[in-house]
């Protein structure tokens, strides 16, 4: 019989920020107690202080969180993470996605999952693809209150003028809008450089496109960056062309726009947008709605 281990199939450590400054307090649980380490048993919630913004990240676990040896997915069995976005740094893979575990805490194993909770991303990285470390969550709801939830997030780096790499982590601001915040190192400290949101719905350009969330970003060859986003369907059923996901040519600060908002033809488009650029060419992929088409 295969054994059977937690958090991952050879190993998991936990590790935070900058782990030699970091420190571990207790949590309610006793099993919170503990150093940054392998982990061999089930743990109830975990809590750390991040010296670079003196936040506490507290997170409950769930304790049916084992997995086979012999398989590297799910990359986190034990804490909930969707709509993954990746940065490559210094050989080192950066995943951000959306924080479904703050939703579970606050529902419950009956509770429903209708996003309300979520207002925080949560980081992991590896150097392999098979052993990840998980490095707490951005709280966002403390870097930019004026948010509504956080989800979806999109990210993209580049060396800027001062030489050093800067990261644009771009998000959905609930259905109703994008937000982003930025750092010079992949796990921060983030900042919230606009104050307000980068994109609202009803902003000039945006008529047709309900919910102008679930960003995409991508760097083309010159640096450049372009963001995709939009989501809903009209309310006519079965519309193949809704031309409801719009594109735009992001500024040289990545924090603005250099043109207007372009719609994109997806046939039967619902939500997440990405874009990606490989060789010359524009990636557009999405998720198409649930009408029947038969």
């Amino acid at each position: 019989a295969q054994r059977l281990c937690v958090y991952c199939a050879v190993r998991f450590f936990v590790r935070l920020y900058n782990e030699d400054a970091a420190r571990l307090s207790p949590c309610k649980d006793e099993l919170c107690n503990m150093q940054a380490r392998r982990v061999q048993d089930p743990i109830n919630g975990l809590c750390a202080v991040l010296p670079q913004n003196n936040e506490v990240i507290i997170m409950k676990i769930s304790e049916n969180c084992y997995k086979l040896e012999n398989t590297a997915n799910p990359i986190s069995p034990n804490v909930f993470c969707a709509d993954p976005t990746g940065v490559e740094y210094n050989g080192r893979l950066y995943i951000y996605g959306t924080n479904d575990h703050q939703q579970y805490e606050a529902v419950g194993d009956d509770g429903k999952n209708d996003y309300v909770h979520i207002k925080s991303i949560v980081m992991l990285s590896t150097d392999d693809m098979v052993n990840w470390e998980y490095h707490g969550f951005i709280d966002i709801a403390k870097i930019a209150p004026w948010i509504v939830n956080s989800w979806a997030p999109s990210v993209a780096s580049r060396v800027e003028a001062d030489g050093k790499t800067h990261f644009y982590l771009y998000f959905s601001n609930s259905g109703c809008g994008v937000g982003v915040l930025t750092a010079e190192h992949p796990l921060g400290p983030w900042s919230d450089p606009l104050g307000k949101p980068l994109i609202y719905q009803n902003m000039p350009g945006l008529e047709n496109c309900p919910a102008p969330f679930d960003p995409g970003v991508c760097l083309d060859e010159n640096g450049t960056g372009w963001l995709a986003f939009g989501g809903g369907t009209p309310p006519e059923s079965n519309t193949l062309h809704t031309c409801i996901p719009k594109i735009v040519r992001l500024g040289k600060d990545m924090l603005s726009f250099d043109s207007e908002f372009v719609s994109i033809d997806a046939p039967y488009f619902c939500e997440a947008s990405e874009l990606n650029y490989i060789d010359g060419t524009y990636y557009y992929t999405y998720f198409n709605d649930w009408q029947n088409r038969s």
